[in-house]
């Protein structure tokens, strides 16, 4: 079990988490596809992925994507709903990832939007800052 010290992770709230927050903050919420949106629940037996891909109004390339994956033809209603602006947020951003603790009723792969769990994000980030070290001992 790894245990993280306070200065780890005021550290990663501090520089990673904060600026992410302010950026948002002062943006309107996405509420066509809100918790609890309509829009949404008369979806909910319709493949997570037609659906997905039709809310988000993404690009053919990443529609394609997102439809093809074997997660994404499963029914809506089998994932956790209340994430369903999460992922339409990070489609809509084109993030890489998407970091949750949330395994259970959280797709693995949305396209090429993946899911990753905070601690395993805190251990590629800790491994990034090591391979700059590394680089810029060697300069």
């Amino acid at each position: 079990m790894v245990i993280y010290t306070l200065q780890e992770i005021e550290a990663f709230l501090n520089e990673f988490l904060c600026p992410i927050f302010r950026y948002y903050t002062n943006l309107p919420v996405n509420s066509l596809v809100g918790r609890y949106s309509v829009e949404t629940i008369m979806r909910e037996n319709r493949p997570i992925g037609e659906v997905l891909v039709e809310l988000s109004g993404c690009d053919h390339e990443t529609a394609k994507q997102i439809i093809t994956s074997q997660e994404m033809s499963e029914p809506l209603y089998r994932f956790d709903q209340e994430d369903f602006h999460v992922w339409i947020t990070a489609i809509q951003e084109e993030c890489d990832y998407i970091l949750t603790t949330n395994y259970r009723r959280f797709p693995a792969q949305i396209g090429s939007i993946k899911r990753i769990h905070p601690r395993e994000f805190y251990r590629y980030l800790s491994d990034m800052e090591y391979v700059f070290k590394e680089r810029e001992s060697n300069e």
